[in-house]
């Protein structure tokens, strides 16, 4: 589902259904314009979901306004190894809790 454009409100509808889907074990969504809000309903929804292993999210325009629930995903679900978050709009220092969390939680962000 890579490189579709699909906005926001794609976003929170991805939510709600990994709430209740546990095969999914990829979700590569890059270059979809997803922003902070689609970032927020599927990394709480993601808190519940042990199947997927790798969330690309590179090139959604997200801003350190979604890093906490970033952070909170990360807190919970250990199932979670690869989280692609390149090419965004974070902080440096965002960016520089990324590393921490990485070195923490042992998955591999970039």
């Amino acid at each position: 589902m890579e490189n579709l454009k699909l906005g926001p409100t794609a976003g929170i509808h991805l939510g709600r259904m990994l709430t209740t889907n546990n095969t999914l074990t990829q979700l590569l969504l890059s270059n979809n314009q997803l922003k902070d809000r689609g970032m927020n309903a599927i990394a709480l929804a993601l808190q519940n979901n042990i199947s997927l292993t790798k969330l690309d999210m590179n090139h959604n325009e997200l801003t350190d306004r979604c890093f906490e629930v970033i952070v909170q995903l990360l807190n919970v679900n250990r199932g979670l190894t690869e989280l692609l978050v390149i090419e965004n709009e974070f902080s440096n220092e965002s960016k520089e809790q990324f590393k921490r969390l990485e070195e923490k939680y042992g998955i591999n962000i970039c």
